[in-house]
């Protein structure tokens, strides 16, 4: 038996296809109400605006999952950068004219929804105020709020150019300098005189004194042996810085010996005559200072000449002098070549000039 009104099955079909369709429009029409028109179905499908510009221009390109509006220079793209058109399947962003095409993040963001503000560049004009946190993006992209809005302001700071204050250096003073007059008491040994001389027990000497900045002129004056055969003078020296900022060097040249420098004020040495220095840590104040040369030899052989004259070397005329006035006990003889003050020169003092022959020369004050 074949059944009744058979065409009536498909009625049901009709139905429910008119259904779909009209569900599609109603779906498409309020996709795309709204001002400026940016609405979509899936936040994937949000318009990312570019530079001082909103989605307000009917340039209409498809996303995945609906029909977005993007006003120019924005334009859809996607994760490669490029276009998206028709239905082809990527991630609407807007790319800025500026910038080499920097992606500048999903649109206005909680910008608009929360402030109604722009996100912009801060380098752009806003009418009211830029805040922080709306926008996505660069430091430099913030939503710009209108003077109505609320929230937290962002005020621009302006840089405060610091001023070089010109220092002034402070001249250093020069410590102050005392100068006044030393007499340094000398006690020395000659080489060659163990005790008290049987011949002349006197000497002339001269010394001077050298700083780290000047050097004084020569001071004389007498030694005098006592009996333990060690010689004692004096020199004055006038109108000298003293104290502890000025050390001394002192030169001795006695009569019939070789110059020495003494740098200290109780110099030793473990050889005779082996005694040499090079700093100045000979400390004078006023008054009278004691130098104890005792412990060093003081060696001879640079005779004066008929003038006094002592030329700082052992040479052919100190050793003539001795061999051609040998066993002599003159008095004008003994004060010039008598080296041990014995009263007579005989072959001890050629054995004493013969040991200078050693050191020849006197120490340089230079």
């Amino acid at each position: 038996m074949k059944p009744r009104f058979k065409g009536f099955a498909i009625i049901p079909v009709i139905g429910v296809f008119f259904l779909l369709v009209i569900s599609g429009v109603t779906s498409y029409v309020a996709i795309n109400r709204g001002t400026g028109g940016y609405k979509a179905r899936a936040a994937s499908a949000s318009c990312f605006v570019g530079l001082n510009s909103r989605c307000n221009q009917r340039t209409t390109l498809q996303c995945p999952d609906a029909t977005i509006f993007c006003a120019s220079p924005n334009v859809c793209s996607d994760s490669n950068g490029s276009p998206v058109t028709g239905t082809k399947v990527g991630t609407c962003q807007a790319k800025s004219t500026t910038g080499g095409g920097t992606n500048y993040g999903q649109g206005d963001g909680s910008c608009a929804s929360q402030k109604g503000g722009i996100c912009k560049a801060t380098s752009s004009s806003c009418a009211g105020t830029f805040q922080s946190g709306f926008c996505p993006g660069p430091a430099t992209w913030k939503c710009c709020v209108p003077s109505t809005g609320g929230g937290t302001t962002d005020t621009p700071t302006t840089d405060t150019p610091t001023t070089d204050t010109p220092t002034t250096d402070t001249p250093t003073t020069a410590p102050t300098v005392t100068t006044g007059n030393a007499k340094v008491a000398l006690t020395m040994k000659l080489q060659g005189v163990g005790g008290l001389p049987a011949g002349s027990t006197t000497v002339p000497f001269k010394a001077k004194l050298k700083n780290a900045t000047s050097t004084t002129d020569y001071v004389t004056g007498t030694l005098t042996a006592d009996s333990s055969g060690k010689w004692t003078g004096a020199a004055d020296f006038t109108n000298i810085p003293l104290g502890t900022e000025n050390g001394y060097s002192i030169f001795v040249k006695v009569g019939k010996h070789f110059q020495k420098k003494v740098c200290v004020a109780s110099p030793t040495e473990t050889l005779g005559g082996t005694y040499s220095c090079s700093e100045n840590g000979i400390t004078l104040a006023a008054g009278e200072n004691s130098l104890d040369f005792s412990n060093i030899l003081q060696l001879v052989g640079d005779l004066p000449s008929a003038s006094g004259e002592q030329n700082g070397v052992v040479d052919s005329y100190d050793k003539g002098f001795i061999l051609n006035n040998q066993r002599s006990t003159s008095a004008s003889v003994l004060e010039t070549g008598d080296l041990n003050f014995d009263g007579v020169i005989d072959t001890n003092d050629w054995s004493l000039i013969l040991q200078s022959l050693n050191v020849k020369v006197d120490d340089s004050d230079k």
